[in-house]
């Protein structure tokens, strides 16, 4: 990971190839024809989302199976543009492939902890990502699109948040019982984040 200034350029589908995001160096080796340091294919992110990051307010995250790209926008009017020329893009070419859009509204690189429900048969201690929905969170481990476990929002009794750590008290209906799953996370920021999201 580099916090390096990079020049982006986002690609409409064209014959040429599909849509996607692009990096170079600097805008004088994009226009020089250099070829990019990297380049996301938008339909194969599982997401894109505004990122909570505790050192860069206006981020954003594009979420393949094995990896993410973060990209760190100067203002929140930046930020909204690409994000949402980027779905707009992304949904366009998922309704050419007929391939459905995953709708996430928040994701978190998260560490599953081995006590409370982390330590039971339905869960393997391990870093997942946590996929915030209007209904419920899913586990998504790393190379993977779906869940390995979903939680209802509904389910959830209460939840909380202390240092670097989120945690969930669940409910008998829970596919892993009753009991309190820990996550830890990157920083207190993110803690506070998740918890002010899954409540609202």
């Amino acid at each position: 990971q580099t916090m390096k200034k990079k020049y982006f350029v986002l690609r409409e589908n064209t014959a040429l190839g599909p849509a996607r995001l692009e990096y170079y160096d600097s805008e004088k080796k994009f226009k020089a024809g250099a070829l990019p340091k990297r380049s996301v294919t938008l339909s194969s992110c599982f997401s894109i989302n505004n990122k909570c990051d505790a050192r860069h307010r206006y981020t954003l995250a594009l979420f393949t199976k094995d990896s993410c790209l973060t990209m760190v926008c100067d203002s929140e009017e930046e930020q909204q543009a690409w994000l949402q020329s980027m779905l707009d893009l992304r949904n366009l070419s998922a309704d050419e492939d007929n391939s459905p859009v995953p709708l996430f509204d928040r994701i978190w690189p998260v560490t599953v902890k081995d006590k409370g429900v982390g330590s039971g048969r339905h869960l393997v201690p391990g870093q997942y990502r946590l996929c915030l929905t209007n209904t419920s969170l899913g586990l998504v481990r790393l190379n993977h699109e779906e869940p390995d476990i979903t939680f209802q929002l509904d389910s959830i009794r209460r939840c909380g948040n202390k240092d670097k750590f989120f945690f969930m008290e669940l409910g008998r209906g829970c596919k892993t019982g009753e009991g309190e799953l820990w996550l830890q996370v990157e920083d207190e920021i993110i803690a506070l984040n998740m918890h002010d999201n899954i409540l609202r």
